[in-house]
């Protein structure tokens, strides 16, 4: 994570999650946090649009 990314930061630092559950609480923190999540999964199944790797070879479909 890039530290320049200050908000995306304090929203998973933050996230808070319902009691007894592994299911985040609905609030301003939890909408960011999941994005990133989904994010971070699609990235770690190759679901994107483009590829991963240095700003030369990122190629899009």
């Amino acid at each position: 994570m890039d530290p320049t990314c200050k908000r995306v930061i304090r929203s998973l630092r933050k996230l808070t999650f319902k009691p007894g559950k592994a299911e985040p609480m609905d609030d301003d923190n939890s909408h960011m946090a999941e994005s990133t999540a989904y994010m971070a999964n699609a990235i770690s199944k190759g679901l994107t649009p483009w590829t991963v790797g240095s700003s030369e070879t990122v190629s899009v479909w």
